[in-house]
């Protein structure tokens, strides 16, 4: 039997846990979740938790539990510096902008001063090659 999903009411096949379209997770209907219920010989794990298996699910809650709060103060301190950056940037954009302008200028100078230079080389290629062409005639 398929299922539709709630997101984008795509019709998926009933082994398929995600929507193969938007991958939302498959949304259980009241009746589907009664029908389990009811028939607990079929979830087989329920029935057969031994208490060494209990003991590693606990252990496995624990240590998860702990890499969780890890991971949250880890966020938070993260974002506590997205913060900072954003204020530092806000607060020094200006310096930024002019630092980028001056080096535009600065590039357009560069620019004019590799055409002088090479202007003045092909003069002094010029003279000299007139020099030479005077020095030949006299």
């Amino acid at each position: 039997m398929a299922w539709t999903c709630i997101n984008c009411e795509t019709n998926n096949a009933d082994n398929i846990i995600h929507c193969q379209v938007c991958s939302v997770e498959r949304y259980f209907s009241w009746n589907e979740v009664n029908s389990l219920i009811k028939k607990p010989s079929e979830i087989p794990i329920i029935n057969a938790i031994t208490p060494q298996e209990l003991k590693k699910i606990e252990t496995n809650l624990k240590r998860f539990t702990t890499e969780n709060k890890k991971l949250r103060e880890n966020n938070k301190e993260l974002n506590q510096k997205m913060q900072d950056l954003q204020v530092f940037y806000d607060t020094n954009a200006h310096v930024t902008e002019n630092l980028h302008h001056e080096n535009n200028e600065l590039s357009k100078w560069n620019t004019m001063l590799k055409v002088w230079i090479g202007i003045l080389m092909i003069l002094v290629l010029f003279l000299f090659l007139a020099k030479i062409s005077i020095d030949i005639q006299f």
